[in-house]
């Protein structure tokens, strides 16, 4: 029997040096020659009971099959997922370097300006004619409007009593006597010319002709500037006066008289009956009030100017004493060349 070269076989010890020396001339010619005068049959019994055979172990091909279809059923989730999205993402974006769009746009603005609250449209939507599309914020227009009716309800107020003034007006012109007109003017012109005469007089008699250009410069200059400062000191006593006045007057105003309280009644009757509104009716009775009030502290006031007028020009009436006396000669021609 051949021995088998196979690498699972384990060769005994004392056939090892056999199997791996082929050269048998060191052996016993004797021990050769029964080994090779044995029989076969007593040479496989040797072998099959020197020789043990090792069968190695196979894995299981089932096994195997199942972690196969694992890994691939992971890969087709992987696929399904990352590669559907893909694809639909693929085909519905197109993208170029070089493209024109060619479409239809419509500016749309406000003919008002105000912030957005909501819009009711969204890119690429179709819309038709009259559709809302923002919506404004509509309390900053409410809060004009009212001011707007507040301005105007303030004019209806001083319309109505401007005109229940003209009514007072008229009234006072119709009772009117023309003395009244022209005794003021009288007494006006009256004044100027004596003062202004005896200024002139005063002032150019004893100048020389050459030098009266310049007397008459500095004469207005004077008269300018002492107009001016008196301008001043009298609005300034004016303005005092007024606030004065009013103040005093606001004391009287209170629902104890029995004048107001009378006139509030009246005025509110004869707006109630123009107007039909209450509120109104009484706010014009007093807006007519506060007038009558603050033309008599007006009145008021401009009588106390004129009284510190008088006041003074009696104080400088005691300087025409203190004058050198100018009396111009019979024909003499007093006058600024």
């Amino acid at each position: 029997m051949a021995v088998s070269h196979n690498p699972y076989v384990n060769v005994p010890g004392e056939l090892s040096g056999i199997m791996s020396n082929p050269d048998t001339s060191s052996e016993p010619a004797g021990k050769t020659e029964n080994s090779k005068m044995a029989p076969e049959g007593a040479g496989a019994a040797v072998h099959s009971a020197q020789f043990e055979t090792v069968t190695p172990q196979k894995a299981n091909p089932d096994k195997r099959h199942v972690w196969w279809w694992v890994i691939g059923v992971v890969f087709l989730i992987f696929v399904l997922i990352e590669g559907v999205p893909w694809i639909q993402k693929a085909l519905s974006t197109v993208s170029t370097d070089d493209a024109f769009v060619n479409g239809h746009v419509t500016f749309v603005a406000p003919r008002v300006s105000g912030q957005v609250v909501r819009v009711l449209a969204d890119d690429n939507n179709r819309v038709h004619k009259g559709a809302l599309l923002v919506q404004l914020d509509r309390e900053p227009y409410r809060v004009q409007l009212n001011i707007a009716q507040t301005a105007v309800d303030a004019t209806q107020a001083d319309l109505v009593a401007a005109l229940a003034n003209t009514r007072g007006i008229t009234y006072w012109m119709s009772h009117l006597n023309p003395w009244h007109v022209v005794y003021p003017r009288i007494v006006v012109i009256a004044g100027l010319a004596m003062l202004f005469a005896p200024l002139n007089v005063a002032a150019f008699l004893y100048i020389p002709k050459e030098l009266r250009g310049a007397a008459v410069g500095l004469l207005a200059l004077l008269r300018n500037e002492g107009g001016s400062v008196g301008t001043s000191l009298a609005q300034t006593v004016l303005e005092r006066r007024e606030q004065f006045h009013t103040l005093r007057l606001n004391e009287r105003l209170d629902p104890l008289n029995s004048i107001v309280t009378q006139a509030l009644q009246q005025g509110h009757a004869f707006f109630l009956q123009n107007t039909g509104d209450t509120a109104l009716s009484r706010q014009l009775t007093l807006n007519v009030l506060e007038g009558a009030r603050n033309h008599q502290a007006l009145a008021l006031a401009y009588f106390d100017v004129f009284w510190c007028s008088a006041v003074l020009a009696v104080l400088l009436v005691f300087l025409v004493l203190l004058m050198r006396p100018s009396v111009a000669a019979k024909g003499t021609h007093v006058a600024a060349e």
